[in-house]
């Protein structure tokens, strides 16, 4: 096998669209290439959400936003704070792109754009549809 090809998982098989929109694996719907992380009233937060809901509906992708201080499953609202909130703690907005960290604090539309066109990455490698 050599180093371009990827790796089978057990169990799991990968497979990419047909050229538009996110990668997905087999039995379940697509998955979001975005992330927004951010938490209520926050003001960059919502910047960050206007730039990402409207470079994600161009480029037709999805996004997910999730508040790192929401509790988790299995975890009380009066619990110490979860392990988002820990690790994001002041740094929100956070914007991940293919799972990696893409933005911090604000968002750029051209940035964005540009990555979201470049396609999936995995292991440090660009998907090919």
């Amino acid at each position: 096998m050599s180093p371009a090809t990827p790796r089978a998982r057990p169990g799991r098989w990968w497979r990419r669209s047909s050229g538009v929109g996110p990668a997905t694996t087999a039995g379940e719907g697509p998955q979001e290439r975005v992330v927004l992380y951010g938490r209520t009233g926050c003001h960059l937060c919502a910047q960050a959400r206007e730039v990402v809901a409207e470079v994600t509906a161009r480029t037709r992708e999805a996004f997910r936003e999730v508040d790192v201080d929401a509790p988790a499953e299995g975890e009380e609202a009066g619990d110490a704070p979860g392990a988002l909130a820990t690790r994001y703690g002041e740094l929100v907005p956070v914007v991940l792109v293919d799972g990696e960290q893409h933005a911090v604090y604000h968002v750029d539309a051209a940035r964005l754009e540009a990555a979201l066109r470049r396609g999936p990455r995995r292991g440090g490698r660009r998907v090919r549809p």
